[in-house]
């Protein structure tokens, strides 16, 4: 599944790349530096990648991409050797909750639905207290 999910997406997700293209635009204006930058759900990469193209790569940001799929971040290490700057590709089910310190920006596209209904407010208020003022 992880060598055709791009290709799926964009056929099945209507304006799936607007929203991509609008996502980097908004986290590049919201990255700051010395921070961290979060995507949950990241499948295989390809926004954090347009993401980290974006940025100053000399600003400090510390770029994580979140899924539970071993073959998705397989295939988002292999995307990210391209990368100007280094991600961190991290195995965890949002189920379980998540730790989310020093985020300027904490991206989560069409995977909060993934998450079950009575899980959703502890992962919200994580990713709240993890984000910096502004």
């Amino acid at each position: 599944v992880a060598n055709v999910f791009e290709d799926m997406l964009e056929r099945s997700v209507p304006m799936y790349q607007e929203c991509q293209s609008l996502a980097v635009h908004w986290c590049a204006q919201f990255a700051k530096a010395n921070t961290s930058v979060y995507d949950l759900g990241c499948s295989t990469g390809t926004l954090l990648l347009k993401l980290a193209r974006s940025v100053d790569k000399n600003k400090g940001i510390a770029i994580f991409g979140i899924d539970n799929s071993q073959a998705m971040l397989e295939k988002s290490r292999k995307t990210f050797r391209e990368s100007p700057i280094p991600c961190e590709f991290i195995e965890a089910d949002l189920n379980q909750g998540l730790s989310i310190q020093n985020a300027s920006v904490v991206v989560m596209n069409y995977t909060l639905q993934f998450v079950l209904p009575e899980n959703r407010v502890l992962l919200l208020k994580n990713i709240y207290e993890g984000l910096l003022p502004g």
